[in-house]
């Protein structure tokens, strides 16, 4: 048996037949072709609908066969080279995937109907890219049900990979620091390793890809080994994406892979300067997906989005300075495209009002607005900013205090302007509605959802799980955690430029790395939520346990 594991062309042909049945498969994932869940305009013809459905099946199919090249390939790795020791993560591996398929679909959209990912899904399938949240995560989703054609598949394929990024890790730990390997199991108390492993939400799977990505890194530094050329490109790839899945990428990715190659190079410039290049141009190409939405539908929309907490603060401040030099303007560049009194009593919930019961968007994040008018926004918002630094900095305290669960640290005043007219309506998403219809025209899926027992234990899991976070957040719990994780990860990057062992100056730099993204999300977080803090929880764990753990080999 170990034969047939071990021939590469079975492997090959595996994978051609599976490869071939993607395309098979294709009209039963792809339905509603081209018709956007949420509503969203194009605002110009500088990318033809066309071109751009085109565009987003080719990377969708080619992310499915990236997909499938990397499941063969593992399969016939392990079972090609079989030992005793993988026995155990089989099995955890197979417990795993029964736990998470009876917790299924409430741990993937929740059990409202109103969830974010019912969002992405629609527009994988429909293959219209979720610009909005993230292009490539759409395309991972519908890239997921051509590798096997059920939604299920979605959550299976993060499984598997965070199923395997922990496993990578946990070698590695055992290879280097023994039985302090367990101390990797502290990850299972915290409430969103759950969604880690099992929710696509665009947060999740960036957050496995930010680990591998900084293990493979961290490890090697430990282990001080120097990878062969061919290795470091993938990795420098894998930067680039990273820098352009999430914006917080840009210092994670590019930073991260700045650290190693100084480790594997030092001195040699011309070689750094090489894979710099290539990161580059990888950078430029996995853009212009994203830059589509950018330029055909969105403009400055993100931006305009993430300032109205902000905004509301500013505006509503007794003590704030809207009489600077050329105030005047820019508060007229912002209620050109929001009303400033709708901000002052709403916030963003005034945009998204405005957006759909006045403008008449059915994508409530879609402002319509011309470029210039955007830009005159941004603008203004940043010289809003300029003229009253200490209501943004108390605005991003609170924000960060409010992700851990302390909400009544910081006040604020409130509008008191008389209620604005009625015309203001509620809004309403199509996008969530449009993504409930899609997910649930699977057969499949309607039955699973409408078992009783089933879906009794898939409610129950996901309420368990936000009523521990909650648990965590009321006794600041969370808050002291993240708090000690911080102070340590400065204590560890100040301490490594004094350690003997030269090689903890490069995991010290680590460190500083994630520090850096942490106090850059700290800095223009839009919201209080705790999934903006992932991508420094789960990386700074790993980077303090290779740093301070005792090696087996050198000590």
């Amino acid at each position: 048996m170990r034969s047939f594991w071990s021939n590469k062309k079975a492997k090959y042909i595996l994978m051609g037949i599976h490869a071939l049945c993607t395309f098979l498969w294709a009209r039963l994932v792809f339905i509603n072709v081209g018709n956007n869940p949420s509503g969203t305009v194009a605002l110009n013809s500088k990318v033809s609908d066309s071109a751009e459905l085109v565009i987003t099946y080719i990377l969708t199919e080619a992310i499915a066969l990236f997909f499938i090249f990397l499941l063969w390939s593992l399969i016939f790795k392990v079972f090609g080279n079989f030992r005793k020791k993988y026995i155990p993560f089989l099995i955890i591996y197979t417990v795993g995937t029964v736990c998470i398929l009876l917790a299924w679909p409430e741990v993937l959209i929740g059990i409202m109907g109103m969830d974010d990912n019912l969002v992405t899904f629609a527009a994988g399938v429909r293959l219209t890219p979720d610009y909005w949240h993230s292009t490539y995560s759409s395309m991972i989703y519908a890239a997921s049900k051509l590798l096997f054609p059920l939604n299920f598949s979605v959550t299976l394929v993060q499984w598997t990979f965070a199923f395997y990024v922990f496993t990578y890790i946990w070698l590695r730990a055992e290879k280097n620091f023994g039985k302090l390997k367990y101390l990797l199991l502290v990850v299972l108390a915290f409430p969103g390793t759950l969604f880690v492993a099992a929710n696509g939400h665009r947060i999740y799977p960036y957050v496995l890809l930010t680990l591998l990505f900084f293990a493979t890194i961290a490890f090697d530094i430990v282990e001080q080994r120097k990878r062969k050329p061919s290795e470091i490109l993938i990795l420098t790839c894998t930067a680039a994406f990273l820098s352009v899945w999430r914006s917080e990428g840009i210092i994670l990715g590019a930073l991260g892979l700045g650290v190693y190659l100084l480790y594997t190079y030092g001195r040699k410039i011309l070689r750094t300067a090489g894979f710099v290049a290539v990161f580059l141009c990888f950078f430029v190409i996995f853009s212009l997906p994203q830059r589509i939405g950018t330029v055909k539908y969105y403009g400055s929309d993100y931006s305009i989005y993430n300032s109205f907490v902000t905004l509301e603060h500013i505006l509503n401040d007794s003590d704030a300075n809207l009489s600077y030099d050329g105030a005047a303007d820019d508060l007229k560049a912002i209620d050109a495209v929001v009303p400033i009194r709708y901000i002052k009593r709403y916030a963003v919930d005034g945009f998204r009002r405005y957006n759909y019961s006045v403008k008449g968007n059915k994508d409530i994040n879609q402002t319509g607005c011309t470029a210039e008018e955007g830009k005159a926004f941004e603008t203004a918002y940043a010289g809003l900013i300029l003229h009253n630094p200490r209501i943004y900095i108390k605005t991003q305290a609170a924000k960060l205090l409010g992700s851990v669960g302390i909400y009544d640290a910081v006040r604020f005043e409130v509008s008191t302007d008389p209620e604005p007219s009625s015309e203001l309506a509620e809004w309403e998403y199509c996008g969530w509605t449009e993504g409930y219809s899609d997910f649930f025209s699977e057969k499949a899926a309607v039955l699973w959802r409408d078992l009783g027992l089933r879906g009794r234990i898939g409610r129950k899991v996901y309420r368990t799980r936000n009523d521990y976070l909650e648990f965590l957040m009321d006794h600041r719990l969370y808050a002291g955690f993240a708090a000690a994780l911080i102070l340590a990860g400065i204590f560890t990057f100040f301490r490594s430029f004094f350690d003997k062992k030269k090689y903890r100056i490069w995991l010290g730099l680590l460190c500083g790395v994630v520090l850096l993204n942490f106090c850059a999300v700290a800095a223009v977080m839009p919201d209080g939520h705790l999934i903006y803090l992932t991508t420094t929880i789960y990386p700074l764990l790993l980077i303090l346990m290779t740093f301070w753990c005792k090696r087996k080999e050198c000590d």
